[in-house]
């Protein structure tokens, strides 16, 4: 009996300490196998060279965000989506951390980002105003091209409406989704993800 609880704690401490390495070059977390040796060694957190630097990935590190879009707030963020992503309540589960009770969906947000940024705070508003004044001229961004979709949802009513599954494969999705990440590249993780852009 404590043989099995010794080995729950080392592989609780793997699970939680060990399991992933940071590359120093590039900052990607990279999975770390589980071996025997694993328990009996600690096993280094970091590596120099991972398989995104020597297949030349992209990697965007948090300079790459533009000056605008660095530290807006969770709420800022939101204000800045034109797409609301459902996902069912997370629900914990047998032997499971946790279970959402739906597949992911998307649908547009019933009101436009401009009339959401007038609801924040005053100096959220000026900051989330001015992040969204630059993703809507930044040429490398599909940000704009989701505001018009948006646009046109608002105008037609369909907003609210459940976005079709296959729309989670939309190329660039992430620039609606998230748009204070990844905008200063064309980049996606959809169907082709690891290709560089």
């Amino acid at each position: 009996m404590r043989q099995a609880k010794l080995v729950s704690d080392l592989l609780a401490k793997w699970s939680t300490d060990s399991s992933w390495a940071m590359c120093s070059v590039c900052k990607a977390l990279s999975p770390v196998k589980l071996e025997l040796h694993s328990f009996t060694c600690d096993a280094a957190n970091v590596v120099t060279g991972c398989r995104f630097c020597f297949a030349s990935h992209y990697i965007p590190l948090f300079e790459d965000v533009p000056g605008p879009l660095q530290g807006l707030t969770f709420a800022e963020t939101i204000g800045l989506r034109p797409l609301c992503l459902h996902q069912g309540d997370a629900r914990p589960a047998p032997g499971e951390i946790r279970r959402h009770d739906s597949m992911t969906r998307l649908s547009w947000i019933k009101t436009s980002v401009q009339e959401r940024i007038e609801l924040l705070p005053i100096e959220s508003r000026l900051r989330c105003q001015h992040a969204n004044d630059f993703l809507c001229q930044y040429s490398l961004s599909a940000y704009q091209d989701f505001i018009r979709e948006h646009s046109a949802a608002l105008r037609d009513g369909h907003a609210g409406t459940q976005l079709p599954p296959s729309f989670l494969l939309r190329p660039y999705l992430e620039c609606a989704v998230w748009p204070d990440l990844l905008t200063g590249i064309r980049c996606h993780f959809g169907q082709q993800a690891g290709m560089r852009c």
